[in-house]
């Protein structure tokens, strides 16, 4: 009888602390899902998960079907992170050079990328720009530093949803 009395007692107990600690460990893991990135990936994107420097996600293409993607390094963002078509991007804001391409270009991004017949490290430009059909297209300009200036501003263009400019 005695024993009776002590357990279920320590069953109600031993529930509570149960519950207690699953209801703790739900709320931290919706937490650090919640905060481990923002942006506006996060409009269009779910499965949101940070692990270690890299951003992953299952964001919606243009067509409305739903792909993996990943950002690697996405702490370093100092802009917004951006769904451009099912892929996450870093993008460059104010920090994208000037040019006629901005009008008719998105999800803009800058990166470097290593050329080895100079031996050296470049910058990119990398879009979503519109060609004469209206698509979005993914296209990139290579070493955009290199690309002539006018008054300040790169001469930097959309052609038919390239990137182009004159070195």
């Amino acid at each position: 009888m005695f024993t009776s009395r002590i357990r279920k007692p320590l069953l109600g107990v031993g529930l509570l602390a149960f519950f207690g600690l699953l209801s703790f460990w739900l709320i931290q893991s919706n937490a650090n899902a919640d905060n481990c990135a923002s942006g506006s990936f996060s409009s269009s994107c779910n499965e949101i998960k940070c692990v270690g420097e890299t951003l992953h996600a299952k964001c919606k293409t243009i067509s409305g079907s739903r792909v993996n993607a990943s950002l690697d390094n996405y702490l370093s963002c100092s802009t917004d992170v951006a769904n451009c078509n099912g892929q996450l991007r870093c993008l460059c804001g104010t920090d994208c050079p000037s040019g006629s391409y901005a009008q008719s270009c998105t999800c803009c991004s800058v990166g470097d990328k290593y050329n080895p017949q100079k031996e050296q490290s470049e910058k990119h430009l990398y879009c979503m720009c519109k060609n004469k059909k209206g698509k979005y297209l993914d296209t990139s300009l290579a070493d955009y530093l290199s690309c002539q200036q006018k008054d300040g501003v790169y001469t930097i263009w959309n052609d038919n949803g390239a990137l182009k400019c004159d070195k």
